[in-house]
């Protein structure tokens, strides 16, 4: 039991800087639209 409330506790850890890391970017390329994503 530990060792999966381990495991989850490192995938938490792992993955919140993913997914603030992925708001960031899609917050920031919206002065760049046409730039990076010329199809939306």
């Amino acid at each position: 039991m530990k060792k999966q409330i381990i495991a989850a506790i490192l995938l938490l850890v792992l993955l919140l800087p993913m997914f603030a890391g992925i708001s960031r970017i899609k917050r920031l390329p919206r002065d760049r639209k046409d730039d990076d994503q010329p199809n939306v």
